[in-house]
């Protein structure tokens, strides 16, 4: 029965996942995924991590849109500019 629980949260992850390429841990907490969930997924490298608290599917996004996702998660108020 363990096994299923697990397998199902894994799935609601990824689907969650399809919705959003980046989400921070409060967001997956609140979808009813338990952080030791995350963490297997992240030891199996199925999920990377960027930072603290924000997990991503590696390749998902290119890396400088990546950025400034990450940018608006961590500050959501905040102003970002961009220097050429």
């Amino acid at each position: 029965m363990r096994k299923t629980k697990k397998l199902t949260q894994e799935k609601r992850l990824e689907d969650l996942f399809r919705s959003k390429p980046l989400l921070r841990s409060k967001d997956i907490s609140a979808a009813g995924i338990s952080a030791m969930t995350v963490l297997r997924l992240l030891r199996k490298h199925k999920i990377s991590a960027s930072g603290r608290g924000i997990p991503y599917l590696p390749g998902a996004i290119a890396s400088e849109h990546r950025t400034l996702m990450e940018i608006g998660l961590r500050v959501p108020k905040g102003v970002t500019r961009i220097r050429y």
